[in-house]
């Protein structure tokens, strides 16, 4: 298990600098904790460039997550059952979501993820399983290319309502 695993008394963490990759299981059942603070530089961009696997699975108290530019890598179930996580940041920097990434975090009626990537992302089709009636904000210019990610997201799970908005691009 990781380092910090099944910590109850873990509120906050503050991710050090130096840090490159975050562990399968590292934060694995931190049942209170609320909020991550990862390091980034003056141009808001981190060293870690790779969640792992678990990572902060189960983490049920968190919720908000901005996942720094420069992570290029979220592994499966990293935020799995994080429960009342109520928006995700995607960086442009992400390239690869593995399966049930953030799986039943129970966005609905008051989720939002932003995907902030305008060109092809590798995604599995399930990274979102049992995470209905969510919103998915994108790049205006990229609207096509997500709505056939999420196509067949949609054909598998048809009782869940995806809404896809888009959103002008800062660049």
């Amino acid at each position: 298990m990781g380092a910090f695993y099944n910590c109850p008394n873990l509120s906050k963490i503050t991710i050090p600098s130096n840090m490159k990759i975050i562990l399968p299981h590292t934060f694995d059942q931190c049942t209170n904790l609320k909020e991550i603070k990862f390091p980034v530089n003056e141009n808001n961009i981190t060293n870690i460039s790779v969640i792992e696997n678990g990572a902060f699975n189960h983490c049920t108290n968190l919720t908000d997550v901005t996942i720094p530019e420069g992570v290029i890598y979220i592994g499966s179930y990293s935020f799995n059952y994080c429960q009342n996580i109520c928006d995700i940041e995607i960086p442009t920097s992400v390239k690869k979501i593995e399966s049930s990434a953030f799986n039943a975090c129970w966005l609905y009626n008051k989720g939002t993820i932003t995907f902030n990537r305008k060109d092809d992302i590798e995604y599995s089709e399930i990274m979102l399983y049992n995470d209905p009636w969510i919103t998915i904000c994108v790049p205006e210019e990229s609207k096509e290319m997500y709505e056939n990610c999420f196509a067949l997201f949609r054909s598998w799970y048809h009782d869940h309502e995806i809404e896809l908005i888009t959103f002008k691009s800062k660049d």
